[in-house]
């Protein structure tokens, strides 16, 4: 008889770990805040109204009407041959620096930002106090994500016209996204003050407040921002972002339906989408409208995620580290990608590749209570419980609630022998979660281990009070019966397991040794047999009928049974011993049978 719980069992709880990291990593708000935030959403920045200064120059209106028609590749084709022209005049040559301006703003348009910036330089060093030209710096570094840099810009643009109202507004931009949500506020407020982009900035202000957490405010912005232009849609898409930041996703979903009615083209619309019905566990549906997304704006990285995180919902892991791939090669610092696709090598067993991906999220993100948890769990399956424990700390930390970090903290501690530790452990989880029978059931494990029998029928008791339909529960709370000499509870407890779990070995087994050694043998021969028809494939069953069947002396009967366990385990040293042992306990019967014949 087992005196105490084997660690093997601290792997019951996986199946329920997955649901629930998978949806919550949908909801991480963090990164969600992160991707509300305006400088992720060129369409709007680029609705910007800035004071026109028209070209004079006869010899550039061609360029301005090709830019006016947004026929962009042509207007950069245009300016490179005024470009040219300028650089053979001996007389009266143009200003370069305002022929790079153009040549900049041209290559924003088209995407072009290390070019853009390169331009714009060569212009600067020719003209470094030029409003225009820092402005549209600026605007160049705000492109490629360099806030630092753009404020820098702007902020002297700024001190040379303070009356510039795009700078101001670009200076919010690059406040917000080095997280100063407030700065940000203040600037769109004093912008506020000028005639232009009124209705832009109460949506500009309305995304600063999803940053600061103040949904209710934020939307309340959106609505006054309702004003029958095209610029209502940005105001909705807002709406809609606070309104999944709050978790109100039926809501959410009629707004981005409002959207796509005055605009099917916005791809933010079906981002916003796809992402509450992936939290909605609605995995097939999040895929279309994220498909729908990328077929309209394929830089967007977050669409490829939130597709892994679905296609991980469907068991299609393989399929989800190709979106995690995709993602990340548009933004390698995504930690939600990266999250996903740890969590679709887990899924694949593959564990240490596991590590690596949580441990790059963590490079970006520190602390991350839901990175954390998903990094203790793989190195907890990989062994390294020590490690593990660290990660579990951390989550808790962050996020005090974090319940299935102390549940498997605790079965961290189990099973590196530190039962006091994980018991106290246990005890912290029932404290916040007393509904949780993992809890009871790993507390009652051990407490086994620790030889306190009686607090562990308590701690099994109530986690099967909780729930009654986990098989390791009856099976741990029947070997603790034995240990305290209660056969006739502990029988009932085993045909519990087994009939929740028919493959149940344990189970088999221990109503077999218990019914021998209260030597009801026709007992413990009725029940194996009724196993090895339920489930004819269980070479368990068949080897634990054999010994019985040796240990009453039905040599034939044994051998059979034996035969057929062995050679469905043909590699296993106890069923070739059993097999053994039966072939000589048959010829030695036959032998004394012979003799007593001769005898006779």
């Amino acid at each position: 008889m087992k005196t105490c719980q084997n660690s093997s069992e601290s792997f019951t709880i996986q199946s329920n770990y997955h649901t629930y990291i998978k949806k919550m990593i949908q909801k991480d708000e963090q990164e969600q805040r992160q991707q509300c935030k305006i400088t992720k959403r060129c369409q709007i920045i680029d609705e910007i109204k800035q004071e026109q200064t028209d070209v004079i120059d006869k010899d550039l209106l061609k360029f301005k009407q090709l830019f006016d028609e947004r026929n962009y590749d042509e207007a950069f084709l245009e300016i490179e041959e005024k470009i040219k022209q300028n650089e053979l005049l001996k007389e009266n040559k143009k200003n370069n620096d305002e022929l790079l301006m153009h040549k900049s703003n041209v290559l924003i348009q088209l995407d072009k930002y290390d070019e853009s910036l390169e331009c714009i330089n060569q212009a600067i060093t020719l003209n470094p106090k030029n409003e225009k030209l820092l402005y549209h710096k600026g605007i160049t570094l705000v492109k490629l994500d360099q806030y630092q840099q753009a404020f820098q810009c702007f902020d002297e643009a700024i001190k040379i016209n303070p009356d510039n109202q795009a700078s101001l507004i670009y200076l919010g931009i690059t406040l917000e996204g080095i997280d100063n949500y407030n700065g940000a506020y203040k600037c769109y407020n004093e912008a506020q003050k000028y005639d232009q982009n009124f209705q832009l900035l109460n949506i500009l202000k309305a995304s600063t407040l999803i940053g600061l957490r103040k949904y209710d405010e934020a939307i309340q912005l959106c609505d006054k921002a309702f004003s029958n232009t095209d610029l209502d849609k940005f105001a909705y898409t807002t709406k809609g972002r606070a309104l999944l930041m709050q978790l109100r996703y039926e809501e959410a979903i009629e707004i981005c339906d409002k959207v796509l009615q005055i605009d099917e083209t916005l791809a933010e619309a079906y981002d916003i989408k796809g992402r509450i019905l992936a939290s909605l566990l609605r995995p097939e549906e999040a895929i279309q409208q994220c498909q729908k997304a990328i077929q309209l704006d394929s830089k967007n990285y977050v669409p490829y995620s939130t597709i892994a995180g679905a296609l991980i919902q469907l068991r299609r892991e393989e399929e989800a580290i190709e979106y995690c791939d995709m993602s990340l090669k548009i933004n390698p610092r995504g930690d939600i990608a990266l999250g996903n696709k740890g969590i679709a090598l887990f899924d694949l067993n593959r564990f240490e590749e596991a590590v690596e991906c949580f441990d790059q999220a963590l490079s970006i993100r520190q602390n991350h209570p839901i990175i954390n948890l998903l990094m203790g769990t793989a190195l907890f399956n990989l062994g390294m419980e020590e490690e593990s424990i660290q990660y579990f700390d951390m989550a808790i930390e962050n996020n005090p609630k974090c319940f299935d970090a102390y549940l498997r903290k605790g079965m961290s501690l189990f099973n590196m022998y530190r039962y006091e530790e994980a018991i106290e452990t246990f005890d912290q989880l029932i404290s916040l979660e007393p509904d949780n029978y993992q809890a009871f059931y790993q507390k009652g494990r051990s407490l086994i281990n620790s030889g306190r029998f009686v607090e562990a029928i308590v701690s099994l008791n109530k986690a099967l009070k909780l729930n009654s339909n986990v098989f390791s529960i009856w099976n741990s709370k029947g070997r603790l019966l034995l240990n305290m000499n209660r056969q006739e509870e502990a029988i009932l407890c085993f045909k519990t397991s087994f009939q929740l779990n028919p493959n149940d070995n344990v189970a088999i087994e221990q109503i077999r040794e218990t019914l021998e050694s209260l030597n009801r043998i026709e007992e413990a021969i009725a029940f194996i047999s009724q196993a090895v028809i339920n489930n004819p494939q269980s070479h368990v069953a068949k080897f634990q009928m054999a010994k019985t069947l040796l240990r009453i002396g039905s040599f034939e009967e044994a051998l059979i049974f034996s035969q057929q366990a062995l050679s469905m385990q043909p590699q296993n040293q106890q069923y070739l011993q059993l097999y053994c042992k039966v072939v000589f306990m048959q010829q030695l019967s036959k032998g004394c049978l012979e003799q007593n014949e001769q005898g006779n």
